[in-house]
């Protein structure tokens, strides 16, 4: 059973939407347990033959800022942990398995005072968010040492836990995986540049991330500005993504910088691998990421990247090989690195042919699932066996030695 805030859309529910599927048609008896009905996915997850347990709660509360299961007091919170606590107790699960803070902390708790021997968690960003809540962040130190194993989706996300106090022979990276199937069946080139309006001998470039600070837009836009003169060729920038606060002001930088009409806002789409396939030049310009999907996606459709280098995107790309790499926060540096990439076909030729390979190769959504098999297998099959030998031999067996040495 994962066990998780909502099905609502969202990276980590995504991934768990596209993986447990896939789970259960490879035989597993797979299920999600949320504290919050009726998220867009849910229907998705169940037709994929998950099933689904909602403990909801009628009230609202929030832990780490997220509103899990509209409670707001310690008396229903009690009652959430009450009902995990029941559910592990019941032996129905085999193994529980938590994703994002509140639901780890509300069922990790519930599986402590269950006495859950099967218990792991999967943290899929860096730990900014406990800045703030030194209660909570008390609570999943606590919860670390009381899981069986524990994963992280990229390799600075591990190394945060083993500082909070996770054992460091049970913790390991579990990276998620990218879906070929839409990638495989999106447009070709000249057809997805039609779909975008794009000019055969326009350079394309894009961004796929919503409108929030930590994105980076800013600094793209900056960037874009800066080189704007050396630009030689009609260029158009496509940004897709939803405006959560602060498209107005990128659009008045935009136009102080005269660079406005060589901006689409896209708003959201749902042809995200045709835009790629569209794009001459991607970025992710990101000031913080966990292991970021969008950076995997364009990737495999071979477009070549200019990324900022935060969070898992080391444990994905090799700086002058499959990606370039450039500071978050410098501008100046990633407008260096777009020029290259707008001066040299050959270079974006050669960076987008080994990103498609390092995706295929490393982080295809079958590379994922058989990931998730494995492990669970292991601790469904082999009960009395360590957590720090499941570690070791996941490490051994399943992931890239180059990636575990950087642990």
């Amino acid at each position: 059973m994962a066990f998780i805030g909502s099905l609502d859309v969202g990276g980590c529910e995504r991934h768990l939407a596209t993986v447990y599927p896939q789970l259960a048609a490879a035989g597993l008896r797979v299920g999600v347990v949320t504290f919050r009905r009726g998220g867009p996915l849910e229907t998705e997850v169940r037709a994929g033959g998950v099933d689904v347990l909602c403990f909801d709660r009628e009230r609202s509360g929030r832990i780490f800022g997220y509103d899990l299961s509209r409670l707001s007091s310690y008396t229903t919170l009690a009652c959430v942990v009450s009902d995990v606590f029941r559910l592990l107790r019941s032996g129905r699960v085999g193994v529980a398995h938590f994703f994002l803070p509140g639901a780890y902390i509300l069922g990790g708790v519930g599986s402590v005072l269950a006495r859950h021997s099967n218990s792991v968690m999967s943290r899929r960003s860096l730990n900014n968010y406990q800045v703030g809540h030194p209660i909570a962040t008390r609570i999943e130190h606590f919860l670390h040492r009381r899981m069986r194993v524990v994963t992280a989706n990229a390799a600075p996300a591990a190394a945060q836990l083993i500082d909070e106090g996770a054992p460091p022979d049970r913790t390991f990276v579990l990276h998620s995986g990218v879906d070929l199937e839409p990638v495989d069946r999106a447009p070709d080139r000249d057809t997805a540049r039609r779909i975008f309006a794009i000019e055969p001998d326009d350079l394309a470039i894009a961004i796929v991330a919503n409108l929030i600070p930590y994105k980076g837009h800013a600094d793209l836009i900056e960037a874009l500005g800066r080189i704007r003169a050396q630009l030689d060729r009609k260029w158009v920038l496509l940004i897709a993504g939803r405006d959560d606060g602060p498209g107005q002001a990128l659009k008045q930088r935009a136009e102080q910088l005269g660079i406005a009409s060589n901006i689409r806002w896209l708003g959201l789409i749902n042809n995200v691998p045709a835009l790629w396939r569209a794009a001459d030049i991607g970025v992710l310009a990101s000031h913080q990421e966990g292991l970021p999907n969008s950076l995997l996606e364009a990737m495999s459709t071979g477009t070549p990247m200019v990324t900022t280098n935060v969070g898992g995107v080391a444990d994905i790309v090799t700086n002058n090989v499959d990606a370039l790499i450039v500071p978050p926060r410098d501008p100046e540096a990633m407008a260096g690195a777009l020029l290259r990439l707008v001066e040299s076909a050959d270079l974006r030729e050669h960076i987008g042919i080994a990103a498609a390979a390092r995706i295929r190769n490393a982080f295809s959504l079958d590379v994922c699932i058989g990931n998730y098999l494995r492990l669970y297998r292991t601790m469904l099959s082999r009960p009395t066996l360590s957590g720090a030998e499941i570690a070791r031999q996941f490490q051994t067996e399943f992931l890239e030695p180059a990636r575990v040495a950087s642990l």
